[in-house]
């Protein structure tokens, strides 16, 4: 039996809880008995763009929990996808998908459309979660079962980030926003994208469809979008941030989540650069200064954070062999 299958056969916290590999008592006693201040770390970190980024880590008994939640849904996920068999539109957090797979989808294209979702988890809220996983018709959940699931993934308040339930959570619900801009994309023929909450639009078009976004008769280098798009994207559940608009010319250097695009998939030479120096220190040292988040812009500079854990380091080196 699927795990999508036994999810929709649950009705009770009992139920899920069986499905999660728990006790009942336990997933209780985690989800329940245990404080909010004392289920998370918190901390911040510098955003390339200026500004913090709340990260909420949560702590050994709750992120094992949540771990098995995310593997249940990715499950779930992946089901529904094969059921659909259409051609991947979405390639963040996804096993077997990445950068350069979302990147060359846009190679050889004239024009190039960068935006950015704003506060992307905290826009999963409790109630956002707890509706999807109740009222979604590939899930319809029973009501304890879609509530439990909320209440094991969210902060109180909205997805964390620093969850490992988070992605997978916030890439089911954005199927919805996926859906209303493959349609946009299709109805202008150009191609959509989308990584986690950075979208991309891409054409050969001799210009680029007013019916997306217009250049800023005033101010050249600025591009607004249509209000069509941006009533898409706001009808769906989301924000964009204004600030990351970018349109990238075919004589200029096309990026796409952190890779140029112009001629073929290319790694940015300080990217080479950043990974080879995290190599060369973590053989020397046993550690190394990690990239805190992929750079996508020439004005950005990465944060660097001294760490052991070779997991961020393997997402880096995974781009040479894509």
């Amino acid at each position: 039996m699927s795990y999508l299958h036994k999810l929709k056969s649950a009705t009770s916290r009992k139920g899920l809880a069986e499905i999660l590999g728990y006790r009942p008592k336990a997933l209780t006693s985690i989800v329940y008995m245990t404080p909010l201040d004392q289920k998370y770390t918190i901390f911040e970190i510098d955003k390339n763009s200026g500004g913090k980024r709340t990260i909420k880590a949560p702590v050994p008994k709750l992120k094992k929990l949540q771990s098995h939640l995310s593997h249940v849904l990715n499950g779930c996920l992946a089901e529904i996808e094969r059921e659909r068999s259409a051609k991947p539109i979405s390639f963040g957090f996804r096993k077997g998908r990445s950068i350069a797979e979302n990147a060359r989808r846009h190679k050889r294209k004239h024009w190039v459309l960068n935006l950015d979702l704003e506060d992307f988890f905290p826009s999963f809220n409790f109630g956002r979660v707890r509706g999807f996983f109740l009222k979604d018709k590939a899930f319809g959940l029973h009501p304890e079962v879609a509530t439990t699931i909320a209440q094991i993934a969210c902060d109180g308040a909205a997805l964390p980030q620093g969850s490992p339930c988070s992605p997978v959570i916030s890439e089911l619900i954005a199927q919805i926003l996926d859906m209303h801009l493959v349609r946009l994309a299709k109805k202008y023929s150009v191609t959509y994208t989308r990584y986690a909450d950075d979208i991309t639009f891409s054409t050969s078009q001799r210009e680029f469809p007013t019916g997306l976004a217009t250049v800023d008769t005033n101010d050249p280098p600025v591009w607004h979008l249509s209000d069509e798009l941006v009533d898409k994207i706001v009808t769906s559940g989301f924000t964009v941030n204004a600030a990351k608009t970018r349109m990238h010319f075919q004589d200029s250097r096309q990026m796409v989540t952190g890779l140029v695009v112009n001629e073929k998939v290319n790694i940015r030479s300080d990217y080479y650069r950043r990974a080879r120096a995290m190599c060369d220190v973590l053989f020397q040292t046993g550690q190394y200064y990690k990239v805190m988040t992929q750079p996508d812009d020439d004005n950005e500079g990465p944060k660097p954070d001294l760490t052991s854990n070779l997991n961020p380091l393997q997402a880096s080196l995974a781009i040479f062999t894509q």
